[in-house]
């Protein structure tokens, strides 16, 4: 049986999390997962956007981070589970076919008894993208 980690535990890493992709700090953010962590990103995309291992997570967010320069706002709370579970929205702020853009985003997270991220599931679709700041009207 796993170990149960705090709702505040869970909370506090995935404020951690997002903070350091804010200042697009890849380590940092490596530093709150699991050696075998799974990222999914987006859920359902093309090869490339699930990766398996730390060291694959560093090269994806790496140059996600490069390319894209992603800047994540929280839009509604934390909702954690008895089962080491989490979940959040948030709007996602990036650089997309040459312009500043932003997404709807919700992250599923799960961690290990340790309460380190051992999977992260993102869902968003790119053709919900829109241009930064446009309130909810697609790109055409």
């Amino acid at each position: 049986m796993t170990e149960k980690i705090s709702a505040v535990e869970m909370q506090t890493t995935l404020e951690r999390y997002l903070a350091r992709v804010r200042e697009l700090d890849v380590g940092g953010v490596l530093e709150l997962m699991a050696e075998d962590v799974s990222v999914e990103d987006p859920v359902g995309g093309p090869p490339g956007t699930h990766v398996i291992g730390r060291a694959n997570v560093q090269v994806f967010f790496t140059k996600g981070f490069a390319s894209s320069r992603p800047y994540p706002r929280q839009t509604g709370p934390i909702c954690t589970t008895a089962g080491n579970e989490a979940a959040f929205p948030f709007l996602l702020e990036l650089d997309l076919f040459g312009k500043r853009s932003e997404l709807d985003v919700i992250d599923f997270i799960r961690f290990n008894s340790a309460g380190q991220i051992q999977t992260l599931r993102a869902f968003w679709n790119l053709q919900l993208a829109r241009p930064a700041g446009s309130k909810h009207q697609p790109i055409p």
